[in-house]
């Protein structure tokens, strides 16, 4: 079987590439179609920017073909970038890795990537598009195909029948595709092929050779060809092409995260744009099962040229539930049936009608969405009238000559009546199905969620986004795919699963509503009376359920009853069966309906409210939000500002930061002090959120107010402050330094705010802290104390809040020191009522307690489990994911590794969504260490080597931590290919360690753990001598170190000394 490409044009004028399926003698033909028909099944199903785009499917009669067309690519194939920069080449791979992971998602295996595979779309800079999925599988394949040069040996060694090498390899999966793609970047990055063998004229690939080569040959790092690669993309190259799936990563999600951590530049796994290809609003139909079942069974009947009842199908419903998508989803269906399929619309319909008429296929099908609009033209309805006479005459006379016609319309019943819409077609029961959709239903919403993350979501997260969405398919995407592209669903580092979902406490409740879902609440609030848009408008400024007789009071009308139950029938309200309550049926109709307001109605609706409040002598956290959004501009800023303060007292940032700029727009502009107040309050909100760039211009502006003289530099100092403080907590410490000590240097004549100076000091030493250098920190902060007890009042020294000397002390190794400071402040905190310090205050005190100099680890697991109690209320995710570091910490120093990496795997989860690369890799380290004393080799090379990439790179240079444990890293991997046999790798890590032991002083044990992982090697290799010049070390290691003592003695016994 044979594949031809052309370029051609669509009926639509679109240039598109078109691809025939030439048969060949040698195959069957049935065999042929459906693997041809396969593949474009599979392609129609995906959507994503790194794969090719596919369009319609067909069968030319007169040239007895197959053919399919899909996007139009004209840059070539990757082949073009052998020899461009590194970097240029860098890119491509990275998006081949997310289209690799995307198919991961999917289930679905691609068998056959290599440079013919990869297309390259022309722009400002080359993008890659992944073709041709002949060979693409859900499972994998008995006897694979697939080109030698790239083949997989786990496919080889079932394509080639060698029996006693299958049992050595796993059938193919997603690594497989993993091993042809580092095969392919080997040879785009160097020019070489490394497994090609030609034949002896060298004309010619040795097919036979060439496959074999890959069982048998290791070939050099890229980088022997070409001196320019780096180092680190030889190591993810040579790990993709590792001969054993198992020695590859176990995901391209993996290898881009390695990539990531490595690279200079800034690299993530997933882009906005990839993590948006997830969202099931193309490609696979989600949902519509039975609907779909029922218009698939009339395709096949007409197909078959068999008698069908019914040859008219009606797909009816309102704005956004799904009519034009299932129609979408009919085309290729009917196409791979060999059913010719024309496409109307308002504009095109008597074309479309035409083409029927001068069709050459047996079969013909037209769809026509949007049809109420068509029957508004009288030609246009003519014409349809007149098809639907002719079907009515098909029907009756089964074995009329011409081809078998089908009609699928879909009608948007938001403009028209569906009976008078068929009744005006003359279209009853006995010849139109019709298929009335309504939103999705609860099992649908998790059905769309899955296809999203990949598995099943937790049920309350279902019931939340179909509460928010009311389950309408359009509202439910629009709402998601806001929230991605906002990165307040999904970081960059690819998609949580569930349950990491479920901790990050996502509320979709706070997400702003969609296009669609506004104009769907508008629409529905203009079709009232006057005075149930105005019980509306009340009951969504109350901001709470409320009863009648309170929206009686609030709208001054006695019918408020009447009009709430106009709102009920309306969808909009619904009542609380215990509390006999009204509530927004949609909790984010409320805002919607007060956004939408007439500022002044909006006003005079929260002024009475206010009224009645006061009546009642309602509290002030009551009264607040209608005096802050009231008419009396007086009492609007005190207001906001409470309102501000209580959101971020209750966790919620973004309502925080929504009332802080609504208070900077009733601040004037010359009130310096309360405008920098705001707007450092405003960025803290948004850090809170993770929008670092608006928290960034939220800092930004308060360095832009024109205050004179020292308020002016105060204010400048104060701006810069910020953005070092947001630089530190995003770990970029260079340039939070650099900010720092600019903002210090703005405020050094001995008049300026010496409480501001004393937080910019314990600032820096904060980033000394972090950096590593402790004993510069620890001589900062004391010093900061001391100045603070000498300069400043009582209630001043309680205002800064930065000194962090206990912290320090902990992590300098100095933990019973730092213990008396960490009571003091846990108690202070808990006494403030200040959950989110507490909550971290018990995280620092369990890491002292369960130091070695304390050794209290009961009362450290007490501490943590409260830090985590209080983290996971306040949704503090960051703090989260220290908590379970330090949970794996205790549990790794307990002898409980098991529980110690389920401790790690669920922070790595939560911090590849909410924190940075470091913390990542401190979460690694600790499973790499957790695995090696569970004997898990494979899973210790996987996290440790991500995590030695990361400590050699670029990124790695500010992560002290990660480097102190450089020395571990490399020991235990050596442990770790030692145990896999493979010496050769386990003596690179262990010179490399040697080398840190002459100047840097490693603990007894892991000294210990170096230099008898080499005598063991050297012993499994009979180097007698060898292992024994490393005794006398091992001796005064062991002396020093009595638990190696026995494992010493066993050594002595075995060379026999």
């Amino acid at each position: 079987m044979l594949f031809r490409s052309w370029e051609a044009a669509d009926p639509d004028g679109r240039a598109v590439a078109l691809k025939f399926l030439k048969w060949s003698p040698l195959k069957s033909r049935k065999v042929a179609a459906e693997r041809f028909k396969n593949e474009f099944s599979i392609l129609k199903s995906l959507s994503h920017p790194h794969i090719s785009q596919i369009y319609d499917f067909g069968f030319d009669a007169s040239s007895d073909q197959y053919f399919f067309t899909s996007e139009l690519l004209t840059a070539g194939d990757l082949k073009a970038m052998i020899g461009e920069p590194v970097a240029a080449v860098e890119e491509l791979f990275l998006e081949a890795l997310r289209a690799l992971e995307y198919l991961r998602g999917n289930h679905l295996l691609h068998l056959d990537i290599k440079p013919q595979n990869l297309l390259l779309r022309s722009g400002e800079k080359p993008s890659l598009a992944m073709i041709d999925f002949g060979l693409a599988t859900f499972r994998a394949p008995d006897k694979p195909g697939g080109t030698a040069n790239y083949m997989p040996p786990e496919m080889i060694v079932r394509r080639l029948d060698l029996a006693d090498e299958i049992a050595s390899y796993p059938q193919a999966d997603h690594r497989s595709d993993l091993y042809s793609l580092g095969v392919t970047f080997y040879y785009i990055l160097t020019g070489i092929q490394p497994f090609c063998v030609l034949t002896a004229d060298g004309k010619r690939i040795d097919s036979l050779s060439t496959l074999n080569r890959h069982l048998e040959y290791s070939p050099p790092p890229p980088s022997q060809y070409r001196s320019e690669i780096p180092a680190y993309l030889d190591r993810i190259i040579m790990k993709l092409i590792a001969r054993h799936p198992d020695d590859r990563y176990p995901s391209a999600v993996v290898a881009a995260q390695a990539l990531q951590y490595s690279s200079p530049r800034d690299f993530a796994p997933e882009s906005a744009a990839t993590l948006l290809a997830y969202l099931p609003k193309e490609g696979r139909l989600v949902g519509r099962r039975r609907e779909r079942e029922a218009i698939e069974e009339i395709l096949r009947r007409v197909a078959a040229g068999e008698p069908h009842d019914r040859p008219v199908v009606c797909v009816a419903g309102g704005r956004g539930q799904g009519r034009t998508r299932l129609l979408s989803a009919i085309k290729p269906f009917a196409q791979q049936l060999e059913i010719e399929v024309s496409q109307a619309s308002e504009s095109g319909t008597d074309e479309a009608l035409r083409r029927i008429d001068s069709s050459k296929s047996p079969a013909h099908l037209l769809l026509v969405d949007d049809a109420e609009r068509c029957i508004e033209e009288p030609g246009l309805a003519l014409a349809l009238k007149a098809l639907v006479r002719r079907l009515r005459l098909q029907q009756k006379l089964k074995s009329a000559p011409g081809p078998r016609l089908a009609l699928a319309l879909a009608v948007n019943t938001d403009r028209a009546d569906l009976r008078a819409f068929l009744t005006e077609l003359n279209l009853d029961d006995s010849l139109c199905r019709t298929v009335e959709l309504g939103n999705f239903t609860a099992a649908e919403v998790a059905e769309y969620l899955a296809a999203l993350l990949g598995e099943a979501p937790d049920a309350s997260v279902v019931e939340q986004l179909a509460r928010c969405t009311d389950g309408n398919p359009l509202f439910v995407t629009e709402h998601l795919e806001a929230m991605i592209a906002r990165g307040s669903l999904f970081a960059l580092a690819g998609r949580p699963d569930a349950r990491t979902l479920k901790a990050m406490g996502v509320d979709f409740s706070k997400a702003p509503p969609s296009r669609s879902m506004s104009e769907s609440i508008r629409y529905r609030m203009a079709e009232l009376s006057e005075d149930a848009r105005a019980a509306a408008l009340s009951l969504a400024c109350v901001g709470r359920p409320a009863s009648v007789d309170e929206l009686r009071e609030a709208t001054e009308n006695q019918s408020a009853g009447r009009e709430l139950l106009s709102l009920v029938s309306a969808g909009l309200v619904r009542r609380e069966e215990k509390s006999g309550r009204f509530t927004f049926v949609n909790p984010l109709a409320a805002r919607v309906i007060r956004e939408s307001a007439d500022p002044s109605a909006r006003m005079r609706a929260h002024d009475a409210i206010a009224r009645v409040l006061k009546k009642r002598r309602a509290g002030q956290e009551e009264l607040d939000p209608h005096l802050a959004y009231g008419s009396d501009a007086g009492a609007r800023p005190a207001a906001l500002a409470r309102l501000a303060e209580r959101a971020k007292s209750s966790g919620e940032p973004l309502e925080a930061a929504s009332h802080l700029s609504a208070l900077l727009s009733e601040l004037p502009p010359r009130d310096f002090d309360g405008r920098a107040a705001a707007l450092a309050m405003r960025g803290w909100a948004f850090e809170k959120a993770r929008l670092w760039a608006d928290a960034l211009a939220s800092y930004r502006e308060i360095g832009k107010l024109k205050a004179p003289g020292r308020k002016g530099d105060a204010l400048r100092a104060l701006s810069l402050e910020k953005q070092g403080l947001l630089a530190m907590r995003r770990r970029d410490l260079k340039r939070a330094r650099k900010l720092i000590q600019a903002a210090l240097s703005l405020l050094r004549d001995e008049g300026d705010d010496v409480a501001a100076r004393i937080r910019l000091e314990n600032a820096l030493a904060g980033i000394d802290m972090r950096d590593g250098m402790f004993e510069e920190a620890i001589e900062r902060f004391t010093r900061t104390i001391a100045v603070a007890e000498k300069s400043l009042a009582q209630d001043e020294r309680r205002s800064i809040d930065n000194n962090e000397l206990g912290e320090t002390l902990l992590r300098a190794g100095r933990a019973a020191e730092a213990l008396p400071i960490l009571e003091r402040e846990l108690a202070e905190s808990r006494k403030a009522g200040d959950d989110a310090r507490t909550a971290r205050l018990h995280y620092l005190l369990g890491d002292a307690l369960r130091s070695d100099s304390v050794g209290r680890m009961d009362e450290a697991l007490i501490s943590y489990r409260e830090g985590l109690k209080l983290a996971r209320g306040r949704r503090l995710v960051e703090l989260e994911v220290r908590l379970r570091n330090s949970m794996g910490n205790l549990s790794f120093k307990l002898g409980r590794p098991k529980e110690a990496l389920d401790h790690y795997s669920e922070g790595l989860k939560l911090a590849q969504q909410a924190e940075g690369e470091t913390t990542s890799v401190e979460l690694m380290i600790g499973m790499g260490l957790a695995a090696q004393q569970m004997g898990r080799p494979e899973t210790v090379i996987e996290y440790l080597e991500a995590a030695l990439e990361f400590s050699g790179g670029p990124k790695g240079a500010s992560a002290g931590l990660i480097r102190r444990y450089r020395p571990t890293i490399l020991v235990s991997l050596g442990d770790a290919w030692y145990q896999r046999g493979e010496f050769g790798r386990a003596l690179e890590y262990l010179g490399e360690a040697k080398k840190l032991d002459r100047g840097q002083t490693l603990t007894p044990d892991i000294r210990y753990s170096l230099y008898g992982t080499h005598v063991e090697i050297h012993l499994a290799r009979g180097e007698i001598e060898k292992a024994r010049r490393h005794l006398p070390t091992l001796a005064a290691i062991a002396r020093a170190f009595p638990p190696a003592a026995p494992h010493f003695a066993e050594l002595e016994s075995r060379l026999k000394i």
